[in-house]
């Protein structure tokens, strides 16, 4: 009976060391899971802290090392925002894996732990950078900038003043492609001194100086970003309205030399004020049986004539040879001197693809030459 006591007494004893020692460890691997799920819980809100920080500070990050290159600033700042990126890319073995004993999840804490300083030490200082991070070399850079940008509005001024005085002396008119006054297919060719300047080389100037007047009255304030990219502006801005200025000069220079030669052309074309024959017929042209035909300040042929140019929309209706256009025509009279020329129509052609090459119609009443300039 007693052996039997003591059998149960140890059994008994056993069962209650099992349960404690169940319990103590039921215990312990409660707390260490609690432990590793709260490390869990922080580990992910510092990663979204971080992913925070690096999405706001992207475009920053970008801009700054476009417009500041060689700032050690910067070039940290970018580092930063790699090494944020990497810690985001590539976390700890126990952030994805699960632990499966007490060991485990110690380890798994500790490492996590540790995670999360890293991420709220990068979300800091990238958080401090996006704020300070090549702020000096920015506003250096806005300076500048600022400076080449008023002198480049400054000398778009003085090319608008001369165009505009160029403008009003040759009486330039515009349009949508000044290359369209070089192409004309009419048979007549314009006997005004006139030329045209493309329109939007205008426009363009004028649009380029109104951005660049605002950009001017901005000043140095706001983030390093902010300054970096109003400074890179100005820069465009600056390279767009100097491009613009010089298109605008090229094409108003050359218009001028357009419209000087006109003007001499025309003076050849233009009778005198007393009937003298215009300057473009006086010399020795040649028939094509080879005679020739001298037409002098007021004489043709030793006979007396003075000239009346025709009007353009008489010049109009005189037809031209395919490939030919008429450049001008005059009625010759004997201006009421006995013996002059009576009743004679010259007309000048040209070819269209090639000014130099002319040649006169002269038609009377009964007879009718074409004639070329003898050299």
């Amino acid at each position: 009976m007693l052996a039997l006591t003591v059998i149960i007494c140890l059994v008994a004893a056993a069962l209650i060391g099992g349960i404690v020692y169940y319990a103590v460890s039921s215990s312990r691997a409660s707390s260490s899971e609690a432990k590793y799920s709260s490390a869990l819980r922080t580990t992910e809100q510092g990663r979204s802290t971080l992913q925070t920080s690096l999405d706001s500070s992207k475009d920053a990050v970008s801009t700054l090392t476009k417009a500041l290159p060689t700032s050690a600033e910067v070039e940290d700042f970018s580092q930063e925002w790699s090494k944020g990126q990497s810690l985001l890319d590539k976390p700890p073995h126990y952030f994805s894996a699960t632990p499966d004993n007490d060991a485990q999840r110690n380890a798994a804490v500790s490492q996590l732990a540790e995670y999360d300083q890293s991420l709220t030490n990068v979300a800091k200082r990238i958080e401090t950078q996006s704020q300070t991070a090549g702020l000096s070399d920015a506003k250096a850079l806005f300076s500048s900038n600022k400076t080449s940008l008023q002198a480049s509005v400054e000398q778009a001024q003085l090319v608008m003043k001369t165009y505009e005085a160029q403008k009003k002396k040759y009486k330039f008119s515009l349009t949508q492609d000044s290359a369209s006054d070089d192409n004309s297919d009419s048979d007549s060719a314009p006997s005004s001194t006139q030329v045209s300047i493309d329109s939007s080389l205008v426009d363009a100037v004028d649009t380029a100086m109104d951005s660049g007047a605002k950009l001017l009255k901005t000043t140095q304030e706001g983030l390093p970003v902010d300054i970096a990219n109003t400074a890179m502006q100005m820069s465009q801005t600056s390279k767009s309205l100097t491009s613009a200025y010089d298109a605008l000069q090229g094409a108003s220079n050359d218009a001028v030399v357009k419209a000087q030669k006109m003007a001499s052309q025309e003076a050849q074309l233009r009778s005198g004020a007393k009937g003298e024959l215009p300057k473009a017929l006086v010399g020795t042209w040649k028939t094509t049986d080879g005679t020739t035909m001298t037409f002098a300040a007021s004489s043709l042929q030793s006979h007396h004539a003075s000239a009346t140019r025709l009007s353009d929309d008489e010049v109009s209706a005189i037809s031209a040879p395919s490939g030919q256009q008429v450049v001008a025509a005059w009625s010759l009279t004997s201006g009421g001197v006995d013996g002059g020329i009576e009743d004679t129509t010259v007309v000048l052609y040209q070819k269209k693809s090639d000014a130099s090459s002319q040649y006169l119609r002269v038609t009377t009443a009964s007879s009718e030459w074409k004639l070329t300039k003898q050299k």
